[in-house]
């Protein structure tokens, strides 16, 4: 992956988004020498987040096979769907409403 400071970043934004474009280049952008930001494509973005969103439906059936509920699942019952229907305003903006 080559590696850009953010100074020749800013100066020669349109080249560097060409190349990460149309010769899907991933591009590190650093600040002050660390890590800071990549520039890919939209196309290899979209590939990456349709990857995840595949490796997370596995991760989900995997657990639910074993009869485990998937990590960062909420689960939602009849009563908190009632308490929420009939919550008032109040309870709403107070943030009391938890499932």
């Amino acid at each position: 992956m080559k590696r850009i400071p953010l100074k020749e970043a800013r100066a020669s934004l349109g080249k560097i988004c060409n190349a990460a474009v149309h010769g899907r280049v991933p591009i590190e952008i650093t600040r002050n020498g660390s890590d800071g930001a990549v520039l890919i494509s939209r196309q290899d973005y979209d590939e990456l987040q349709r990857d995840h969103l595949r490796w997370k439906a596995h991760e989900c059936r995997e657990a639910l096979a074993s009869g485990e509920v998937p990590a960062g699942t909420v689960v939602v019952t009849r009563d908190n769907l009632d308490a929420w229907r009939n919550a008032s305003d109040e309870e709403w903006a107070a943030g009391e409403l938890n499932a």
